[in-house]
């Protein structure tokens, strides 16, 4: 996982190199397939992160009382993106990913 953020690797990438190195070692390895499998296992360990949706131009996050809102009270931009396909999904302008601490400590 770490090389696939140092160099920012696709997804597919990852997976075919995970798949490369899975059937270089012996047939009976407890290696992950796929990328899906490595989080499964990395959240299992409690290393997984959190996302709180942030404003567009970073002047908040949208976190506890602020959590239902659609539009950020400071400068007014939209919390989501606006696409013409399907007006029913919401994707975020921005995503803030962070790690909890305590479950780590």
């Amino acid at each position: 996982m770490h090389g696939e953020i140092k160099y920012r690797m696709l997804n597919l990438y990852f997976d075919y190199f995970l798949g490369v190195f899975k059937r270089i070692l012996l047939t009976d390895n407890c290696l992950p397939k796929d990328r899906r499998q490595v989080q499964k296992v990395l959240n299992g360990l409690g290393l997984g992160y959190g996302k709180i949706h942030a404003c567009k131009n970073n002047c908040m996050l949208f976190y506890k009382e602020y959590e239902t809102l659609e539009t950020c009270p400071i400068c007014n931009e939209s919390r989501f993106k606006t696409t013409s396909q399907n007006r029913m999904t919401k994707i975020p302008q921005k995503v803030m990913r962070y790690l909890p601490l305590k479950p780590r400590l």
